[in-house]
């Protein structure tokens, strides 16, 4: 008798963001996300949004990491939230090198100009370090700078490292 085929495992897939990518295979939309009438949720968002970005750099899937790329901006934008210190810690900790979505936490960032923000965690000295390169060259048009990210665009430099993780994250 046969044995059956043991399952291929990549790493370690969240479920919602596996949810959202099989959403996306199947209909090539990014679901709608329910926020709370307090907006209580906006920061669970947030990470699921960053999680599924991060399946779509595994799975090396461009127009899904450019589609949720996109959401994350409207998603700021509309309810004026903020990727806190766990979002930057777990983009940090799963890419490697410039890529779009670091860009994109830089710009917010920076752009937020608040010092506040960094006093509380110790975030990645990746990150510290891209801030500063950016901060010393920046003009601050924030309708500019988000609808960059609207663009059409190719993502800069695809992750090719092992598994995704929330090392540390504590979620």
């Amino acid at each position: 008798m046969k044995k059956p085929r043991e399952p291929v495992v990549y790493g370690k897939w969240d479920p919602k963001a596996f949810e959202i990518y099989m959403h996306w295979i199947y209909s090539g939309t990014i679901p709608v996300l329910k926020l709370t009438d307090d907006d209580s949720n906006a920061d669970a968002i947030s990470m699921d949004l960053l999680r599924s970005y991060l399946l779509g750099d595994r799975v090396r899937d461009n127009d899904f990491k450019k589609a949720i790329l996109q959401e994350i901006v409207l998603h700021i934008a509309s309810r004026n939230t903020f990727i806190k210190y766990s979002g930057v810690k777990l983009v940090y900790d799963n890419t490697t090198g410039p890529c779009n979505l670091r860009a994109l936490l830089v710009d917010l960032y920076t752009m937020r100009k608040s010092d506040t923000l960094l006093r509380a965690w110790p975030y990645p000295a990746e990150f510290v370090r891209d801030l500063v390169q950016k901060g010393r060259t920046y003009e601050v048009d924030v309708q500019k700078v988000l609808a960059a990210y609207l663009e059409d665009t190719e993502e800069e430099v695809d992750s090719d490292d092992g598994n995704i993780s929330d090392k540390t994250v504590g979620i």
